[in-house]
């Protein structure tokens, strides 16, 4: 692995990770001894939240990175982290992502059937897609 050979460190932002039912391995999983694997639950979730979640590859690397976030902003407020905690752990957060899903779905269908005959790429389940123009 090339970022190994040469010691770089991998940030894989997995910012919409939670959204596809079919989930692909992440790179975390493959090199964790390189990779800062980033999740937050403003994409899939909801913005007000505010959220993220860091793994980092080793403990030397979280304290460093805990003692950089105190620098620059003390701490996440409270009353997020406790509300994140909170539906992670009763099953609201799985609740949302669902309902989440499946609202892209319908309106990536939406999408196809205004677009059809257009070149449209997009996940099934993305909040995204890719319009190809035509040259003119």
């Amino acid at each position: 692995m090339p970022a190994r050979r040469h010691a770089v460190a991998i940030i894989e932002d997995d910012a919409y990770g939670a959204l596809p039912r079919q989930v692909p391995v992440p790179i975390a999983a493959l090199a964790p001894d390189l990779t800062w694997h980033i999740a937050t639950l403003s994409k899939c979730v909801t913005p007000a939240l505010r959220t993220a979640y860091v793994v980092t590859p080793s403990l030397s690397c979280t304290l460093r990175l805990a003692a950089e976030i105190r620098a620059m902003s003390l701490m996440m407020p409270p009353l997020m982290a406790a509300l994140a905690s909170k539906w992670i752990l009763d099953g609201t957060l799985d609740a949302i992502t669902a309902a989440i899903r499946e609202e892209s779905a319908a309106r990536q269908a939406i999408a196809r059937r205004i677009l059809h005959g257009f070149e449209v790429e997009a996940h099934p389940e993305g909040h995204h897609l890719w319009l190809t123009l035509p040259e003119r």
